[in-house]
């Protein structure tokens, strides 16, 4: 009896002439897995003009605070008990029978009232100045502060408050200036010292000038830690901290944008 052979896979079958081999039948493909690509997350906005003057007012605010506290705590402390000490040694010099003893009295009561005296100045000068103190006061406060019991002769150009700048800015300017004078107190004991504004149609300097033997010629490397303080204090102002020295002194420059108003008096 014939019939009809099944087809094994991979064997052909024999077909008639003329007629259409059968199709095999292929299973379905399924479609290709795609991953899920998640959205990127928005790219996060910097603070705006409005935020970042806020965010450098709060830290003006509280560095006057810390300034503040600190002279309180000057004021309360040490002053009150040099002031006390003082008072005790013109009592016992006012009852020593001896005048050698009273006149070594009397000369440590001077000498620790000096020292009440200098201090008094340094925490009314640490704090930056205040609304209704201009940059020149307060430079000249600090400077007398500094130099006080030294001969040199300091000279505060008047200019420094004629310039009309943003309360950050003036007392960033403080601050750089500031510390110029000290490092020329630490490290030229000049005879002469002056700070002085020279103006410009787009920029003003405020120089720091001393006579004393100079600076090295990389302070940075030498361990001038105040320099990169100064030069970010600049940078954050726009502005720039040049300085040269030789064997006539050193010139510490802060160079700054002109106020926008443009005002200086020349």
């Amino acid at each position: 009896m014939t019939g009809e052979q099944p087809v094994r896979p991979g064997v052909t079958a024999d077909v008639a002439p003329g007629a259409v081999p059968p199709v095999p039948s292929v299973p379905p493909v399924p479609p290709p897995t795609v991953a899920a690509v998640p959205d990127p997350a928005p790219a996060a906005a910097g603070p705006s003009s409005e935020e970042f003057r806020a965010l450098l007012t709060r830290l003006d605010r509280a560095e006057q605070d810390e300034r503040r506290r600190l002279s309180e705590a000057v004021h309360d402390g040490p002053l009150q008990l040099l002031s006390v000490a003082v008072l005790q040694l013109d009592g016992l010099a006012a009852d020593s029978g001896s005048p050698a003893l009273r006149g070594r009295l009397q000369e440590l009561a001077g000498v620790l009232q000096d020292a009440v005296e200098m201090l008094r100045r340094i925490t009314v000068a640490a704090a930056l100045p205040g609304p209704d103190l201009d940059l020149a006061a307060a430079v000249r406060q600090w400077t007398a502060a500094v130099f006080a019991g030294t001969d040199t002769d300091v000279c505060v150009d008047a200019r420094l408050g004629t310039l009309e700048l943003e309360p950050h800015t003036r007392d960033t300017v403080y601050l750089v200036v500031r510390e110029a004078v000290v490092n020329a107190r630490k490290h030229a004991a000049p005879s002469r010292l002056a700070v002085r504004v020279v103006p410009g149609p787009r920029t003003v300097r405020i120089c720091v000038d001393d006579d004393g033997p100079g600076i090295p010629a990389d302070p940075l490397r030498a361990g001038h830690v105040g320099l990169p303080a100064m030069q970010a204090r600049a940078r954050e102002l726009g502005g720039r901290l040049d300085w040269s020295s030789g064997g006539g002194g050193t010139t510490v420059t802060l160079v700054l944008p002109a106020p926008s108003n443009g005002r200086v008096d020349r």
